[in-house]
């Protein structure tokens, strides 16, 4: 074979398998890609996959709770009232002919009263068990619901909570209202729930009121209290709230609070400010 038959036939050879220049290159094909299991370039991440999440033991960062998919409905005696920040005329309109707001703590100066026809009883926590009459419970963390007899639960005619109640003193996505809801409608109650934002509370629902004192429960309910009925109310008494004493309790209850001098004082200046600001009187028995 000459030498020109012999390149003729390398050349038509290379051609056959040549990479035509022109042909547009596949950049997923050729670029050195991060070690991403998404193979697609400049996809947009989920946040919620990356971000540094606070210390919280439900991984849930503020999202929103479909309350229908967590209250249990089979109930048919199911006839909670959830108040929120368009109903909230429900409860306020219950007070006219109410001039004198009792709220009673678990503190040593604890008392059990007969309230009078014009008198509204308030209990935070267990104090409900030791009252004659409850007409409202108050609980800002979420084991308390759980102390209540369930005797009390039945009679009572309202119930305040945040949306989220603390667990072990602090906010957490699995303290959400739902689990009181369901656990008091078990036990028979039958009136008012208000929901409400905590200060606490990092991602504030706008359905629900919004209160800012949050030292105490018996601050939380004392500026509920002043806030919507202010053109009701003359004269609030604190049993067991704000008393300075060796002891952090009543004998009749149990807590693990300590109320020193700085905790008692903090107590009585929020009462103080709220009360004086809405022009409501008050007594710290």
């Amino acid at each position: 074979m000459n030498i020109v038959k012999k390149n003729n036939l390398l050349f038509n050879k290379v051609i056959k398998n040549k990479i035509n220049i022109n042909k547009p290159i596949n950049i997923n094909n050729t670029i050195n890609k991060p070690n991403i299991k998404d193979n697609t370039i400049n996809k947009p991440i989920n946040i919620n996959n990356t971000i540094n999440k606070p210390n919280i033991k439900d991984n849930t960062i503020n999202k929103p709770i479909n309350i229908n998919n967590t209250i249990n409905k089979s109930n048919t005696k199911d006839n909670i009232i959830i108040l929120t920040k368009d109903n909230i005329n429900l409860f306020i309109d219950d007070f006219k002919n109410i001039t004198n707001i009792r709220i009673f703590g678990k503190g040593p100066s604890f008392k059990n009263i007969i309230p009078n026809s014009n008198d509204f009883h308030i209990a935070v926590n267990q104090s409900a068990n030791e009252l004659t009459n409850c007409d409202m419970l108050a609980i800002n963390d979420l084991h308390n619901i759980y102390l209540i007899k369930d005797d009390v639960i039945k009679k009572i005619r309202y119930i305040i909570t945040p949306e989220y109640l603390h667990i072990n003193q602090y906010f957490n996505n699995n303290g959400h209202f739902s689990k009181v809801y369901n656990y008091i409608l078990s036990k028979g109650f039958t009136g008012k729930y208000i929901v409400y934002n905590l200060k606490t509370n990092p991602n504030p629902n706008r359905t629900y009121i919004s209160l800012y004192t949050s030292l105490t429960t018996s601050n939380t309910v004392a500026e509920f209290i002043c806030t919507y009925l202010k053109n009701y109310i003359k004269l609030i008494e604190f049993y067991g709230v704000g008393v300075l004493n060796n002891k952090n309790y009543s004998d009749k209850f149990k807590g693990n609070g300590t109320y020193d001098v700085k905790r008692i004082n903090g107590i009585r200046k929020y009462i103080n400010e709220v009360c004086k600001n809405n022009n409501i009187n008050y007594e710290i028995h």
